[in-house]
């Protein structure tokens, strides 16, 4: 006479779904190995969800969106090609059946992407800020020459990170906040520097964010004008080693 045990977990994790499905059958004198099959099924269990917890509190971000033509109509098979400032990470995808597209994973910085789509000419979206924890939005209408930033969020603030013993703070999560109260980030570089874009004008406050090595910096507030399009501000930080 068999027996069946079944094990049915889920946990969702920034809209991802970590889902075990167990099932299998014991026979009476199968009933002394119970004991270890059960731990060994609950290790499979906890490994999935550790790793639902790790993606959604990584440390990339995400770019997705949607290619239409001039009459709103979706496009398949455009190309997309995207490439990281201050790297040579590039990566390329086609758009879906349904004009989508999509790039997971990628480092925090900024970001220049290219569409190619058969008969249009191509379309160039510049200095795109990828946060860490984040999936920006990009919405492509072909029809037209490159796309620059919109002109109320254009600003770019860049500098270096150095430790109080005047070393580059490499790693370092750099985060700004402009007057529509959203936040971006950005992680310095191996010379600790970093850039960030897409910052309307306005009163700006930026600062280096706790983490494993660094302690938070204090809040430099900046006040940029409209017809500003870049400004230098280096940080200091504590380590806390």
């Amino acid at each position: 006479m068999g027996r069946s045990l079944n094990c049915y977990m889920r946990r969702r994790a920034r809209g991802w779904d970590a889902r075990v499905n167990i099932e299998f059958d014991c026979n009476k004198r199968d009933k002394k190995n119970m004991g270890s099959i059960k731990r060994l099924v609950w290790v499979l269990v906890s490994l999935v969800l550790l790793s639902a917890a790790g993606y959604g509190q990584g440390t990339k971000g995400a770019v997705r969106g949607t290619v239409t033509d001039g009459q709103g109509a979706v496009m398949a098979g455009v190309t997309v090609t995207v490439v990281r400032h201050g790297s040579d990470q590039r990566l390329t995808t086609n758009t879906d059946q349904e004009g989508r597209f999509e790039f997971k994973d990628l480092d925090p910085g900024i970001y220049d992407f290219k569409f190619e789509g058969r008969g249009f000419a191509a379309k160039v979206v510049h200095d795109v800020q990828v946060s860490i924890g984040q999936a920006a939005s990009l919405n492509i209408v072909f029809g037209g020459g490159d796309v620059p930033p919109p002109p109320s969020a254009n600003c770019r603030i860049s500098g270096t990170v150095l430790t109080a013993a005047g070393t580059p703070a490499r790693g370092a999560v750099v985060e700004a906040k402009d007057p529509s109260g959203a936040t971006r980030s950005t992680r310095a570089d191996s010379s600790g520097k970093y850039s960030l874009s897409r910052l309307k004008a306005g009163e700006i406050k930026i600062w280096v964010a706790e983490s494993a090595e660094y302690r938070k910096s204090n809040i430099e507030t900046l006040d940029l004008q409209a017809h500003e399009t870049r400004r230098n501000v280096d940080l200091t930080v504590q380590t806390k080693h």
